[in-house]
This record gives structure tokens, sequence and C-alpha cells, in this order.
């Protein structure tokens, strides 16, 4: 059903913070880890760990501008929106059907 890539995807969208940072951006377009931080309540080093799975899973990319780095989606608004709604409804579809 899935191929690898859309596991993986899938994967990190399993992580709530993950989620928050991509609906973040959604909104935004682009963000720094100062903002981040500030928006999530966790620190700079979970940031960064989040945001290297989120840049792996190449939802986002990162630029360096002068002192800090910059985020920004790495594909379409649309596309992180449906993906957040697969990931949602397969949590459904588990209590649902459990194994």
């Amino acid at each position: 059903m899935f191929g690898e890539t859309q596991r993986e995807i899938l994967g990190v969208l399993s992580q709530e913070q993950e989620r928050r940072i991509l609906l973040y951006l959604v909104e935004r377009s682009s963000c720094t880890q100062k903002e981040l931080v500030k928006y999530t309540g966790v620190s700079a080093s979970t940031i960064n760990w989040h945001m290297k799975r989120l840049i792996d899973a190449r939802l986002v990319n990162a630029k360096r501008e002068a002192q800090f780095v910059r985020y920004e989606l790495a594909v379409e608004k649309e596309r992180v929106l449906k993906l957040l709604i697969i990931q949602e409804f397969g949590k459904d579809l588990q209590k649902l059907y459990p194994k």
C-alpha cells in the first residue's frame, strides 16, 4: 500500500511535535529555531532533533542565514495537509480495528 518513503514520512508524523511544527510551517511558510522553541515550549536541542527527522524525511529544508537557520517546507502545503489527514485517519482505523 505504501512505499518505504511514505512509511518513513508517516512514522515521522506519528510524533506530535513534528505534526505541530509542520502545521506551524504551513501557516507561516518559514521560521527559525528560536520561533519554534517559543511556539512549542521545548528546548532548542529537542527542536534540532525533530527538525533533523523532518529534513531526513524530505518534508523540511534548512537554510543558513547569517547567525541562524531558517526552516521552510520542502513540499507543497497541500501535500503536508494530506499527509497529516492520512496519519490521523490511520490512528482512527487502528482504534476501530486493533491487531
